[in-house]
């Protein structure tokens, strides 16, 4: 949703998101408000743990490390400094970029249409 906007002119960018979260809160079978509380709860999360960088994909990557407490699960040295090891967190960029969606090549193939539905 962060890169939505940078993609999409006002107005479209709010629909999108707004018709995403109704989606996905049907695919979990919660209610959309629910639904945009946790994706904000993420975000913060993801800022929080990722500060001061703003980047989304280091953020991403940072997030899962401390979701699921991988510190235990690495060399002695990142264990003591409750740092993720910067090689880890490379790599785990790397599989993090399947997850962001490529706009680019979306508005390249299709065209965003107002809809009443």
């Amino acid at each position: 949703f962060n890169y939505i906007p940078d993609h999409f002119e006002d107005g479209h960018d709010r629909e999108i998101i707004k018709r995403c979260i109704e989606k996905f809160a049907d695919v979990f079978d919660i209610t959309t408000h629910q639904f945009a509380a946790k994706v904000k709860d993420y975000r913060c999360f993801m800022s929080r743990v990722n500060m001061p960088s703003k980047n989304t994909l280091y953020g991403m990557s940072k997030a899962v490390y401390h979701k699921y407490n991988l510190n235990p699960h690495q060399e002695d040295y990142f264990k003591s400094l409750k740092t993720p090891n910067p090689i880890f967190l490379k790599n785990l960029d790397e599989m993090m970029r399947y997850f962001l969606w490529d706009f680019e090549a979306f508005n390249d193939k299709f065209r965003i249409i107002h809809s009443e539905n």
